[in-house]
């Protein structure tokens, strides 16, 4: 009996085995894949001059290929040197949709990237030729159609994750682990920092505060930098706002002579703040006075910049109408916004509201403005 069990049982096994095999050859099955017989855009021959914008586009087109099961077909676009066959393409991508597109929107910026590749330094030519491997599984065909395509390079440097201000005219001087970092911009092509410079030093950026691979050194021109580590200098000992683009390799360098806070009641600056470094200013022992209006408080102020170009306005980068309170961190976050007593401005916590005595508290105030987070500034009873 038992003998005729185990018999039942190795048969059934060797069933599920002979099964799961079968199934594997199924699943393992090479599918052939038609290769991408026509190349639809950009045209042959096309010549693209990058433009240093974030939405700015190509875009790519072919005809689709089939698959003999007539499942999905993969793709992706292989670019290589005018010369090139393909074989070590320099870049390749796969097309919009994870892949399953016959087409493949590629923005400036990695065209840039792929020009460089290619050896074409900034604001040169690259000669490059592109064409299509269609695919399912294990198989891919690759088409036997290619186009060329010139790009002319940005006058910009690829940017780095993250950008850092150092050198002796710098306020951590020429200790790495003491480089301000810049803050990075929508994008991820532009930074800036608000930060003290030294006149007769030099200062230049790094893309790490450990391993430095990248410098930058802004040219003597003061309005495009170039990646190299000769330093540059300001002509006098300032606090700067300095904004770098890699896109279009340019700088704008502002001297920020202060700031002040200003009243709507007044419509005028009342106090200047002092600079500490690292991108923060404080004004002590501040008096926070809610104005009497006969019935209501008026508790509306802003900041003022004035910078040696102009002067900016600061305020809400929210727009509530609703006096805060301190623990509300966000409301107090802000950006530029239109000059006037009125517009963009903040209101004084209620934290600091007292109806028997208006202008009973009196606080410290910081702005800060660097990598650490959101631009905003804080109140601090005193």
């Amino acid at each position: 009996m038992k003998t005729k069990i185990f018999t039942q049982l190795a048969l059934l096994l060797m069933v599920i085995v002979s099964f799961t095999s079968c199934k594997k050859k199924d699943e393992l099955r090479e599918v052939k894949v038609s290769e991408v017989s026509n190349l639809y855009e950009p045209a042959d021959n096309r010549t693209v001059n990058l433009q240093p914008t974030a939405t700015a586009s190509v875009f790519f087109e072919w005809e689709k290929a089939t698959a003999d099961d007539n499942s999905i077909v993969y793709y992706d676009v292989l670019f290589d040197k005018a010369g090139g066959d393909f074989s070590k393409p320099i870049y390749s991508v796969s097309s919009d949709n994870k892949g399953t597109s016959s087409g493949l929107t590629i923005t400036h910026r990695i065209l840039n990237r792929i020009a460089a590749l290619a050896g074409a330094a900034s604001g040169e030519q690259a000669a490059l030729k592109w064409t299509v491997v269609s695919s399912r599984g294990m198989s891919k065909t690759k088409s036997a159609l290619s186009r060329n395509l010139t790009i002319t390079r940005l006058e910009g440097i690829e940017a780095p994750l993250a950008v850092f201000i150092s050198g002796e005219a710098s306020e951590g001087g020429t200790d790495l682990s003491k480089a301000q970092q810049l803050k990075a911009l929508d994008g991820g092509n532009e930074f800036e920092i608000y930060t003290r410079l030294t006149v007769g030093k030099k200062y230049h950026f790094v893309d790490s505060r450990q391993n430095v691979s990248r410098t930058f050194t802004v040219d003597p021109s003061g309005t495009s930098f170039k990646e190299n580590n000769n330093g540059a200098e300001v002509a006098k000992t300032a606090v700067y706002k300095i904004k770098i683009d890699f896109l279009s390799g340019s700088v704008v360098i502002r001297e920020l002579q202060s700031i002040g806070i200003l009243l709507s009641d007044q419509n005028r600056v009342t106090h200047t703040f002092t600079y500490q470094g690292g991108g923060v200013w404080k004004l002590a022992n501040y008096n926070v006075i809610f104005v009497n209006k006969g019935g209501w408080q008026e508790d509306r102020y802003k900041f003022v910049y004035t910078f040696n170009t102009g002067v900016e306005n600061w305020g809400q980068l929210g727009n509530s109408d609703n006096r805060p309170n301190l623990a509300t961190e966000s409301y107090f976050q802000m950006k530029p916004v239109e000059a006037g007593a009125f517009t963009g401005v903040f209101k004084f916590a209620n934290d600091f509201y007292d109806a028997a005595n208006l202008a009973k508290n009196f606080v410290d105030v910081t702005i800060t403005m660097n990598a650490s987070g959101a631009y905003t500034h804080k109140m601090v009873k005193i």
